[in-house]
């Protein structure tokens, strides 16, 4: 992650005193990009900031040329609560489960990796 977020084009959300949220968007071709990390802390979740953070993503790209957004998570093949919400958070914001890779390059055996994808 340290890597990733010093390579990647960082998007943060901030109120006056911390930063309280943040996307890490990695280019993959002149078409798609793909959300690497993304976060919100616990406590301004559910007041719209990855909401936010995600609109600013999608303006940003699109204005770019870029036509598809992609961002792995943990398949709900794992019945693991955090999760859930994260894969929820996503389809509600018109990203689409394209499939399901287990095991996938890079990750631990066990961690099932779901690509959603949305048009932007």
């Amino acid at each position: 992650m340290s890597r990733d977020l010093q390579e990647h084009r960082l998007y943060l959300a901030a109120d006056t005193s911390e930063i309280i949220g943040f996307a890490a968007v990695q280019p993959k071709n002149s078409q798609v990009a793909e959300i690497s990390w993304m976060a919100v802390k616990p406590k301004y979740q559910h007041q719209g900031i990855g909401t936010q953070l995600i609109n600013q993503v999608v303006d940003d790209l699109k204005a770019e040329g870029v036509r598809l957004l992609e961002v792995k998570t943990l398949a709900s093949t794992v019945d693991y609560a955090p999760y859930a919400l994260t894969r929820r958070f996503y389809e509600s914001r018109g990203f689409v489960h394209l499939e399901t890779i287990d095991p996938f390059p890079g990750w631990e055996p066990g961690n099932p990796c779901a690509i959603f994808v949305k048009v932007v």
